[in-house]
């Protein structure tokens, strides 16, 4: 009798105990709950943002902010992957002030940073740091080392390819021989994966052709001469 008289006592006992354990996992982890809910709209509204919908300004502060919170509740490479991104965008826009501008890249440059401290295997973290970098006035050879780290780290990204090519020949003589082949291997893969639209940069110029010959003229010449017919003879 006495044995049974225990028996929902110890049942109790053994309830009481789990839920208190869950209750103390559930406050453990409440903060990085939360802080991942917050980002929620930002991930989607970056993820939209690259397929090509423009995102206005007052709607880019107000996922900042987000990504903010969520850094203040729990420091994810993600979150600053995301605040990063919306920085540069608005780094980009060219409908605000330019000391604004500036502001938004140095911040997406410093996003970027923890990115890569956190998690050095993201390539989109070292573009947006040598992106950022050609217009706050970094030296050639550290956005040169961010450009070869987004290319080792993510070599076929189409998303990121021609940005990368703009950079890479802007700051061809920052680079190294390894530098120069990683640049010879994007400018191949985008010809590949992007053609018109890499022949577009090469007829606006915002890729000067002249070094992309001189980049070609002895590693890949089968490539070069496709490039030559698909281009306007006066750009040559």
């Amino acid at each position: 009798m006495e044995v049974r008289s225990r028996t929902p006592f110890n049942r109790y006992l053994q309830a009481s105990l789990v839920l208190a354990l869950a209750t103390c996992l559930l406050l453990l982890c409440w903060p990085r709950l939360r802080a991942s809910l917050d980002y929620l709209p930002v991930d989607t509204s970056v993820a939209l943002q690259w397929s090509g919908v423009q995102i206005p300004d007052l709607q880019r502060r107000a996922l900042i902010a987000r990504a903010e919170q969520s850094l203040a509740q729990h420091r994810h490479y993600r979150y600053y992957d995301g605040l990063g991104t919306l920085q540069y965008l608005r780094g980009l826009d060219s409908a605000l002030p330019a000391a604004e501008r500036r502001a938004a890249m140095a911040a997406s440059a410093a996003a970027a940073r923890e990115v890569v401290a956190l998690a050095p295997m993201k390539p989109l973290a070292w573009l947006q740091l040598a992106a950022a970098g050609s217009v706050s006035g970094e030296r050639g050879e550290e956005i040169a080392a961010a450009f070869k780290m987004s290319a080792w780290t993510g070599r076929v990204e189409p998303p990121m390819m021609l940005l990368r090519l703009e950079l890479g020949f802007a700051f061809r003589r920052w680079l190294d021989a390894e530098g120069l082949r990683l640049l010879q291997d994007q400018t191949v893969l985008s010809w590949d994966l992007q053609r018109q639209a890499l022949i577009s940069r090469f007829r606006s110029g915002v890729i000067d052709y002249s070094q992309v010959a001189a980049l070609l003229a002895r590693s890949h010449p089968d490539i070069l001469t496709e490039m030559e017919e698909a281009l306007d003879p006066r750009v040559l």
